[in-house]
């Protein structure tokens, strides 16, 4: 019995840790910000742009395409 549970928290312990890590891209670097009345433009390290408004403090809009790359505001 002692092998067999030995056995099977190994396998989960090693299924653990090959996980990659999915919030790499929850915190990007930006390269430029601008900020226009109570908008704050920035362009991210990949070209997207993200659109915040300062007085709520909402994202307004999130890049999620790729193909155009912004390179300045």
């Amino acid at each position: 019995m002692k092998p067999i549970l030995l056995l099977i928290l190994t396998i989960s312990c090693g299924m653990c840790f090959g996980q990659t890590d999915t919030n790499s891209a929850a915190n990007p670097a930006y390269s430029e910000i601008l900020v226009v009345n109570e908008y704050l433009f920035a362009i991210n390290n990949k070209g997207q742009i993200t659109i915040w408004d300062l007085k709520t403090l909402d994202k307004k809009f999130e890049m999620q395409d790729t193909i155009p790359k912004f390179s300045t505001v």
